[in-house]
């Protein structure tokens, strides 16, 4: 009798066991790992050219440790600079974080908006939890600027992320939702073939907030959110990309230099 051996196409990226349970059911950090696990199985890259750059601070933490991806981990709050020491040290090498809003209330912004001045070769998975939005918006924590040395105006906030990077001068910019799978993987392609810095958001809402309010629900019913809640418009202004906006939240790919 023949006997079939299970796998899954993420399988050569993956140290198993445990990453299953590195996340809470449901939460889109997941999601953004098989697609960038996709992106990277469909590339002419191979694992040696990319060095995924992490620190042990939020979920995004967990991500690391369980791909079979050549990785380097930071002090907490030396993430930037040790992203650009990662390229000295393996030039031919792309840079890949996966950062949260955990990162920017307590490392800023600043240092990362200087290296895409610069033209620095970096991908920025940034995976938005809301979660600054639902703690300051409720009052629960001060206000914390990510552009810490900077006068802050209202397109300096963390709410227009996508604004910042433009006009720093981002190679890619792009946002998607957790439910725009196969858009998402399409764009995570296409950084890994640009010089520059690339910056690709996903609105990801941390579950934890919803869930102490008793309104977590279904899986299904928060990707529904997702696809009624959004509109994609590409090229749109990055002037008009403020996640507080009302109506539909517009995502898409808005810069490709």
């Amino acid at each position: 009798m023949a006997f079939f051996e299970r796998h899954h196409p993420s399988d050569p990226f993956i140290r198993t066991p445990g990453i299953s349970s590195a996340w809470c059911p449901g939460c889109g950090i997941g999601v953004v790992v098989n697609v960038f696990l996709q992106a990277l199985g469909r590339s002419d890259k191979s694992t040696d050219s990319i060095q995924i750059v992490w620190s042990d601070l939020g979920c995004t933490g967990n991500i690391a440790p369980f791909l079979k991806i050549p990785n380097t981990q930071s002090p907490i709050g030396s993430l930037f600079e040790t992203a650009v020491q990662v390229r000295k040290t393996h030039p031919g090498s792309l840079p890949v974080l996966f950062l949260s809003d955990s990162d920017f209330m307590v490392m800023g912004i600043d240092r990362l908006l200087q290296l895409c001045r610069s033209g620095e070769n970096l991908l920025i998975l940034y995976i938005n939890s809301s979660l600054y939005h639902l703690l300051f918006e409720n009052k629960k924590i001060q206000p914390v600027l990510f552009k810490k040395h900077i006068a802050p105006s209202r397109s300096e906030t963390p709410f227009n992320m996508p604004l910042l990077f433009d006009r720093y001068g981002a190679s890619y910019i792009a946002r998607w939702t957790p439910l725009h799978c196969w858009r998402l993987r399409r764009s995570i392609e296409e950084a890994f073939e640009k010089k520059g810095m690339s910056f690709i958001e996903i609105i990801s809402p941390c579950l934890m907030p919803i869930a102490s309010d008793g309104q977590l629900g279904f899986s299904i019913d928060r990707m529904g959110s997702h696809q009624s809640g959004t509109l994609i418009q590409h090229r749109a202004n990055t002037e008009e990309l403020d996640t507080r906006q009302e109506g539909e939240l517009l995502i898409g790919k808005f810069i490709d230099r």
